[in-house]
């Protein structure tokens, strides 16, 4: 256990364990293995250790937590356990305000994709529904009553088709319900998690790929649309596989164009990882073009620049929807589904699942297994070729007698 006087840079770098400050005996920092730091007293009430983590770094300045230390030491003098005063007053706690420090507690560890698409579960569906009702009194039933209501509120019908289900955004909502009560166990509000006895929907995997012709439609109404920066993602999408969030967030600095690679940050990636992969030939001469325009228009950062200045495109649905109307897709096409195509392309065309998962940036081989049914169609064409070999050496033996 060090101990020494804090300061703002040591405990910036300060690595897993525990730290004591020196100029108030209690006062210390917590780091854990995730790397969450926060500030903490220890002290002795009627001969027993008390312990009370009071906040994360970052929420309160050093002087501040400092200063907090000081009187929560003073509790205990006095004969009060803060830890104990703490948690009777988080018990009370409604889950809005249960939101609110999930938010600055947790969030930083998430990718900014998962944290908007936290942000909209609890302020479409969750808080709306039960944000006044105690943490502690949220039951099994309250939460399987949610799931039901996602459900049906997303259902959509035109006609009498049902077009869409609300089944998947129901078992997202529940599973961002889940971990929010989950971290209620954490802190000690509670001690179980009721959104475990909702029975989630199943899901299907989609399959839908893009044939050779579907692709080459695409590219063409690319190469006809006006909306430039729209069609480039595309372009990219295809070429690449790569996720849409990372190229939409992509910047000129991750790209070497010399060695043809892009080493997306970790911050971007799904798998929270550094993730390098070479690009293709078409991948570098669309690059290499949008280069030389972000250059001549001034907008060297962003790959895919917004209408306003310094801001990047966020979500272009209407002009890549009229891109893909004017390819004639059908409207089970979705960005995603080039992710699907490119990897469909690369194992059709021989080369096995690690590769291909190499390039997609699978972290288990089981998310790239998918794809193993086009490796055997691969191999039954290998056969194929193997077959007719065969018989035209039969045949010309046969020729000869």
């Amino acid at each position: 256990m060090a101990k020494a006087k804090f300061t703002a840079r040591m405990i910036e770098e300060a690595g897993r364990g525990e730290y004591w400050d020196s100029d108030v005996t209690g006062f210390k920092v917590i780091v854990t293995r995730a790397g969450r730091k926060s500030f903490a007293i220890e002290g002795r009430l009627h001969g027993r250790k008390v312990k009370h983590t009071f906040s994360r770094v970052g929420t309160m300045t050093l002087e501040q937590a400092r200063r907090r230390a000081k009187e929560l030491l003073f509790e205990i003098v006095q004969g009060r356990d803060p830890a104990a005063t703490a948690l009777a007053a988080r018990r009370e706690w409604t889950l809005k305000e249960l939101v609110r420090e999930y938010k600055t507690g947790y969030f930083p560890s998430l990718r900014p994709a998962t944290q908007q698409h936290y942000t909209d579960h609890f302020d479409r569906f969750i808080l709306p529904e039960m944000g006044k009702r105690k943490v502690s009194d949220i039951a099994a039933a309250d939460a399987l009553r949610l799931f039901r209501s996602v459900e049906t509120r997303c259902r959509r019908v035109d006609g009498e088709k049902v077009v869409r289900s609300g089944k998947t955004t129901a078992n997202r909502v529940i599973a961002t319900l889940s971990s929010l009560l989950s971290e209620s166990v954490r802190l000690g509000l509670r001690t179980d998690n009721p959104c475990r006895a909702v029975r989630r929907n199943q899901e299907s995997k989609r399959e839908r790929y893009l044939s050779d012709d579907e692709t080459a439609r695409l590219l063409a109404a690319c190469d006809a649309s006006p909306h430039l920066v729209p069609a480039n993602l595309i372009r990219l999408l295809v070429f690449t596989g790569a996720r849409k969030g990372e190229t939409l967030a992509a910047k000129w600095s991750e790209f070497d164009l010399a060695h043809g690679i892009w080493t997306k940050p970790s911050h971007h990636t799904k798998q929270n990882r550094t993730h390098t992969v070479p690009l293709s030939q078409a991948a570098l001469a669309l690059l290499r073009d949008m280069r030389q325009e972000a250059e001549r228009a001034g907008a060297e950062e962003w790959l895919f620049p917004g209408a306003r200045t310094g801001r990047r495109l966020v979500s272009p649905k209407r002009a890549v929807r009229r891109i893909f109307e004017q390819a004639a897709l059908t409207s089970d096409v979705c960005l995603h589904t080039l992710r699907h195509s490119f990897a469909a392309r690369v194992v059709s065309s021989g080369h096995g699942l690690h590769a291909t998962g190499k390039l997609l940036g699978h972290t288990q081989a089981a998310t790239t297994h998918r794809y193993a049914h086009l490796e055997h169609d691969t191999q039954r064409r290998a056969l194929a070729d193997s077959d007719q070999l065969l018989n035209a050496a039969v045949s010309v033996l046969i020729s000869r007698t």
